[in-house]
């Protein structure tokens, strides 16, 4: 609304606004509206000669662009915002930087790259009192400590305790659904249902509707893990009947693909197909090697073994 009577404003007040509608449009999901907001923003920024407001900008669009699938964009993103806030020296938006730039190399799985620039990110952030950089931080250390066989659940832990308690909604959403997903990455359900219903609950109250599809994703997963098929496709079908962004997509894909190849039903590999397609795009390993080897299964059950092993082989990622 303040945009529509914006004309004649000055520029940086301009550029304020589409930032500010930028990253609530991002936290209630409508992704490719943030992505169009962002960018006006960073124009105006970059005309006004505002850098460090430009790095900013540069960090709020990399979570709109991952979500759309768009890993190489948002990548560049990342390093964009370093890029442009390291010759400023160490301010609350060089580490949220660092630790935007420490998430894009953990989800390409350059782990030891990414807890490098987290804990760099942690300090610059402690001191400076960025309670919602240290959270970020400490919970991209901690998936990838938790992806190279560390113990993880202290760094999600404490992000999830800071984030709570200094009233940071963005961060507790991730925190929730990173913490949930190391969760049923290991099988222990009982600590993920637990994780799943606090964390949605949090999720629905606050808008967080971004993050609450992430959890909607892996609580289906979770339930396809756990035996609980029928359980697990209602929500599946729900979730795509809600949804267009490809990255909150890839879960229900996935778990209704697997099933239906397992119960002879129809129409799996549409799902299976589109799945790969947003995988590859999202370029993240967590993504590409699930949906492969749901692919590789689903070969394996039609009696297709050379098919099966080059999905195998396309998991090697």
């Amino acid at each position: 609304r303040a945009l529509r009577f914006a004309a004649g404003a000055d520029p940086d007040v301009t550029a304020g606004l589409y930032d500010g509608l930028g990253f609530e449009l991002m936290l209630v999901g409508r992704l490719q509206d943030a992505v169009d907001a962002s960018v006006r923003a960073l124009g105006l920024w970059r005309r006004a000669g505002d850098r460090v407001r430009e790095g900013g900008t540069l960090c709020n669009l990399f979570h709109a662009l991952q979500p759309l699938g768009r890993g190489s964009d948002s990548v560049t993103t990342a390093e964009s915002a370093v890029a442009v806030l390291e010759p400023l020296g160490p301010t609350v938006e060089l580490a949220r930087a660092y630790a935007i730039l420490a998430n894009a190399r953990m989800l390409n799985s350059e782990h030891q790259a990414a807890i490098d620039l987290a804990v760099r990110a942690q300090a610059i952030a402690e001191p400076l009192g960025a309670l919602d950089v240290l959270s970020d931080a400490l919970n991209v250390q901690g998936c990838s400590v938790a992806r190279t066989g560390g113990e993880w659940a202290g760094y999600k832990r404490r992000a999830l305790d800071v984030a709570l308690s200094a009233g940071l909604d963005e961060q507790a959403g991730r925190a929730f659904e990173n913490l949930h997903g190391s969760y049923v990455d290991r099988r222990r359900f009982a600590e993920a249902e637990r994780c799943f219903i606090e964390g949605v609950a949090f999720c629905d109250e606050h808008d967080l509707g971004s993050y609450a599809a992430f959890l909607r994703g892996n609580r289906a997963i979770a339930l396809e893990q756990a035996g609980r098929w029928d359980e697990a496709v209602a929500l599946s079908t729900a979730l795509l009947a809600s949804t267009d962004v490809p990255v909150f997509r890839l879960g229900p894909l996935q778990v209704l693909g697997v099933i239906r190849v397992r119960r002879g039903e129809p129409g799996a590999w549409d799902h299976l197909d589109e799945a790969a397609a947003a995988a590859d795009a999202s370029g993240e390993a967590q993504w590409i090697i699930g949906v492969r080897l749901a692919r590789a299964e689903g070969h394996w059950l039609q009696g297709e073994p050379p098919r099966a092993a080059q999905e195998i082989g396309r998991a090697h990622v």
